[in-house]
């Protein structure tokens, strides 16, 4: 079954937290009376998501809500200005994800991934230093003797 056969309902929902912070969210169900079959059985489900977190954030962390078997996570790095990263899985799973860094053509994916049984409350996060972040000028700046 293709993505393209489904009814796919779309919601947009904004908040904000008690810092002020606003974040946007949209959720999307997808139905088609086929799917019904599929209940019962293993299915294989992948999300795909484009973000835009504020720059000087620093932190990107995707819980894990339901138990699943395997979890796969890929950061695209290219074209965001971070000089460092370092993604810190906590998987409450059997085995110890495997991680790798790869860089090409200026671009660095870092991927994270487990085959075995992933239990909820765990997660993964995306921690980042920026370009600018690492010039000498801006950490002479910030670690400044007084």
């Amino acid at each position: 079954m293709d993505e393209n056969d489904l009814a796919v309902e779309k919601a947009d929902e904004i908040w904000s937290n008690s810092s002020g912070d606003i974040a946007s969210i949209r959720s999307h169900a997808a139905s088609d009376s086929s799917l019904k079959s599929l209940v019962g059985n293993s299915a294989r489900i992948a999300y795909c998501y484009v973000v835009k977190v504020p720059k000087l954030g620093h932190l990107l962390h995707f819980p894990v809500a339901q138990t699943c078997e395997g979890v796969n996570y890929e950061f695209d790095l290219g074209d965001v200005g971070i000089e460092r990263a370092t993604v810190v899985p906590f998987f409450l799973s059997a085995s110890s994800p495997l991680v790798r860094e790869v860089k090409f053509k200026g671009r660095t994916v870092i991927t994270a991934a487990t085959t075995s049984w992933v239990l909820p409350g765990g997660g993964i996060a995306l921690v980042w230093k920026l370009k600018e972040e690492t010039a000498d000028d801006f950490v002479r700046a910030v670690y400044r003797r007084s």
